[in-house]
């Protein structure tokens, strides 16, 4: 039941062998904590499931290179244990959404190589945990990168790496352009 499974009361692995299915890894409580799709081209033009950001329990999460198409879910700023997000290489378009702001226990953001447009919104300085990196390139994003986010990069911050498309997106704190 579906109501059921929004109000907690199923286990989000229960559908799968967990010991065989080496892409979905889950906690003790049977909560999903890791999904890794990455590489798995999906047949049919797909957009990203909004449900996702029903699994609070969720701390990694790489769609990377799995044909996604449409705008990145506002929803996904719902899944605030999330530590990594990968969603490069698809074909996401329209703005980076401002919600992935109150993703404040990430450590690395991957958006590079997808049809992404408009500014880098100045929430994305709001990911004061990022210390891995931020990935933005090879997409249409414009304008400047904001010092919200730049901060996060200065000799300060913990950001060690920041990459943009340095010829659309004024970048003068970008540590790869």
């Amino acid at each position: 039941n579906d109501d059921e499974f929004s109000q907690g009361l199923l286990d989000e692995c229960m559908f799968g062998n967990r010991n065989s299915n080496e892409r979905v890894e889950c906690n003790a409580l049977g909560r999903v904590q890791y999904i890794d799709l990455e590489d798995n081209d999906l047949d049919a033009p797909s957009k990203m499931p909004r449900d996702v950001a029903l699994l609070s329990s969720l701390e990694e999460l790489n769609f990377e290179s799995v044909n996604f198409k449409g705008t990145i879910p506002t929803e996904i700023g719902m899944i605030t244990k999330l530590q990594r997000l990968f969603l490069g290489i698809n074909k996401f378009s329209g703005p980076v959404p401002t919600e992935l702001g109150r993703l404040t226990n990430l450590k690395y953001l991957s958006l590079w190589s997808n049809r992404l447009t408009g500014q880098v919104p100045t929430e994305l300085g709001h990911l004061t945990q990022l210390e891995e990196g931020l990935s933005l390139g090879l997409n249409d994003l414009t304008g400047t990168m904001p010092e919200e986010v730049c901060r996060l990069h200065t000799p300060n911050g913990l950001l060690s790496w920041l990459g943009a498309d340095c010829e659309g997106v004024q970048c003068d704190c970008c540590s790869h352009c």
